[in-house]
């Protein structure tokens, strides 16, 4: 029974952490899952069953990933705020800078090249 406490917590804690990844909505650090993950170790090391310890692995590999992951929410441009300058090349080998464009309702698409 303590091992299957161990295996929900350490899967609902994952599938909230994997939930909030493509919305960029992850804490720095987030404290709440890793409370449950260390509830789930401790949990899953008291069972004495092989998947209460299963269940505990996975959750030190989550206190592992946290602990070392060095996520840095990135950095946009918002509406109103001042475009940064950019300097690139066109297609017929001109240049162009972003501010030739200040004034004028401008769409710019950045691609990365197949280089």
């Amino acid at each position: 029974m303590i091992g299957a406490i161990a295996v929900g917590l350490t899967a609902i804690t994952w599938g909230q952490y994997l939930w909030r990844i493509p919305r960029e909505q992850i804490p720095r650090r987030p404290w709440g899952s890793l409370l449950h993950t260390g509830l789930a170790v401790v949990l899953g090391a008291l069972s004495g069953s092989w998947w209460g310890w299963a269940a505990a692995l996975v959750a030190a590999y989550f206190w592992f990933l946290t602990f070392t992951s060095t996520y840095r929410p990135p950095i946009g441009v918002g509406v109103g705020d001042q475009f940064p300058e950019i300097v690139a090349d066109t297609s017929v080998g001109t240049e162009m800078r972003s501010s030739d464009w200040v004034g004028r309702r401008t769409l710019f698409k950045l691609y990365r090249g197949p280089w």
